[in-house]
């Protein structure tokens, strides 16, 4: 896990919003198949080796945010996806921003729209605790730009 956005800090959240997007939240590999819960550079580590799951995730903890990645791999290539995924974070270029923007707008909106109406409020009242209001980050991902991240 790695540091993430202040829960108060709306362009931080925004900026997250658009990497997760841009990772993908969930890639797995299994021989020569491939599933995916959309389209994400995490996609390209995966395709690389044989039996490899690998999801991300960001979640709230005490008005921070976490982001976590969970690698599932054969003894023998382990290393190697670990070292991927990390090169990957460290050398990232998002080239089609503002379709990974446009994405990140409707993961947020499907998100809230799954919700259940209890889930909702206890998140609702989590967000109005922390001064961060989902509406506002929605806004905020238009002014994400490849400074920010």
């Amino acid at each position: 896990a790695g540091e993430g956005a202040a829960l108060d800090d709306v362009s931080a959240c925004a900026v997250q919003a658009v990497l997760m997007t841009w990772l993908g939240s969930h890639v797995q590999k299994a021989g020569r198949s491939e599933l995916t819960d959309g389209p994400g550079a995490l996609s390209g580590i995966a395709k690389l080796h044989d039996s490899v799951t690998i999801s991300c995730s960001d979640r709230k903890f005490e008005g921070e945010g976490l982001i976590q990645f969970n690698i599932e791999a054969p003894p023998s290539c382990v290393r190697d996806v670990v070292k991927d995924v990390m090169n990957l974070l460290k050398n990232f270029k998002i080239h089609n921003l503002q379709d990974i923007k446009n994405r990140a707008k409707e993961n947020i909106i499907r998100s809230i729209a799954k919700q259940h109406p209890a889930g909702n409020a206890i998140q609702r009242s989590k967000e109005i605790f922390a001064g961060v209001k989902r509406d506002a980050v929605l806004g905020a991902i238009d002014n994400v730009s490849d400074g920010l991240l």
